[in-house]
């Protein structure tokens, strides 16, 4: 599989496999880098979030009342779903 990512689809062209994909995803989830002519480089794994993840992290805190972090009390409203909801691996 990795060999075929990194393959040319002829021997004609340079182009890569996956080009079409990254093209697609820097294209939904990080516009904001070609918005503000923004070239972005990191090699510690600390990856920019992606503007889906925004979004959710947005409706969550937009449709919820979070208090004080601190303190172990959910709202009643959350108590239930949060300690039902199953860890995501």
């Amino acid at each position: 599989m990795f060999k075929q990512l990194f393959k040319p689809k002829s021997s004609s062209t340079s182009r890569l496999v996956h080009n079409d994909y990254f093209n697609t995803l820097r294209a939904k989830e990080y516009n904001r880098l070609d918005t503000h002519g923004h070239v972005y480089l990191d090699y510690t794994g600390g990856n920019l979030y992606a503007a889906s993840q925004l979004k959710k992290h947005q409706e969550l805190l937009s449709k919820n009342v979070f208090g004080n972090p601190t303190l172990p009390i959910l709202p009643p409203s959350l108590r239930l779903h949060w300690s039902k909801k199953p860890a995501k691996k």
